[in-house]
């Protein structure tokens, strides 16, 4: 886009009597709103368009923080740069999805405002969220640095997976989004006892009921959390790079009904 810059008559004279190529130009440039804008550091580059250029800067320091806090975590480093891509609004956001997970016809829930592959987390923007998400709050800092910190621990997992689609750990997706969010910090008091709550009305059944259920990443971070404090940090690693649900339960050396109930067991019992 481009505006109009009126020349005076003074300014047409004096360009008349300069070399060719002097005087008023008829057009000038208007910064574009829809360009990205992009930040870097310390191997993270964060994207965004200038309506949100005054969280810009933060987001870029929030990632690199969270970067370092599941690096801490975990014992391990983030291998390579990623890139923090945030989004204006869901219109420009969800074909962006669609189309980095091959899913044109996949539905989005009000509550989905992140989302990672190996290299790339994909945001929609704090500013939108009062108007275009349910179930976050874009004004809390300690809230979007955990979205940030939960994100970058699945840029870990795909790294680390032989599968970095995680495709067939489609029915132990409670490990895939337990252990981001414990490792983030989202698995606080409050979801404590949500999954408390959760085990006493309802306990699974089954490992692959855990994601299905209504308190999915409460039980899912809880789960989680039993084996960290239970098997050890080094376990959760290694978890990360399993393909399926046999794997996994070979790995912790437990088989399904007993893995759960002595879950259950640990969890009601403090």
């Amino acid at each position: 886009m481009t505006r109009s810059r009126a020349c005076s008559l003074p300014a047409l004279l004096a360009a008349l009597a300069q070399l060719p190529g002097g005087g008023c130009s008829a057009t000038e440039p208007e910064p574009r709103q829809d360009a990205w804008v992009s930040l870097r550091e310390s191997g993270v580059t964060v994207e965004y368009m200038a309506v949100d250029s005054s969280i810009g800067p933060r987001l870029l320091q929030w990632a690199v923080d969270g970067r370092r806090a599941v690096e801490v975590f975990f014992g391990r480093a983030v291998e390579g740069p990623f890139t923090v891509r945030v989004y204006p609004d869901r219109a420009t956001m969800e074909p962006e999805w669609r189309a980095v997970f091959e899913a044109p016809g996949m539905v989005f829930q009000c509550w989905m405002v992140a989302n990672a592959t190996a290299s790339r987390v994909l945001v929609l923007a704090p500013r939108a969220w009062a108007a275009e998400a349910c179930g976050h709050d874009g004004t809390d800092p300690v809230h979007v640095r955990r979205i940030l910190a939960h994100e970058i621990v699945h840029v870990l997992h795909r790294n680390l997976n032989p599968d970095p689609r995680l495709s067939a750990l489609s029915p132990s997706w409670w490990l895939v989004e337990g252990l981001a969010t414990v490792a983030s910090g989202q698995f606080d008091s409050g979801m404590r006892a949500e999954a408390v709550d959760g085990l006493r009305a309802s306990p699974p059944a089954q490992l692959e009921r855990i994601w299905t259920s209504d308190a999915a990443y409460a039980l899912s971070g809880s789960l989680v959390d039993y084996l960290d404090s239970t098997l050890g940090r080094a376990l959760l690693v290694a978890l990360m790079r399993t393909r399926d649900e046999p794997a996994i339960l070979e790995l912790i050396a437990q088989d399904e009904a007993a893995l759960l109930e002595r879950w259950r067991a640990h969890v009601l019992g403090r």
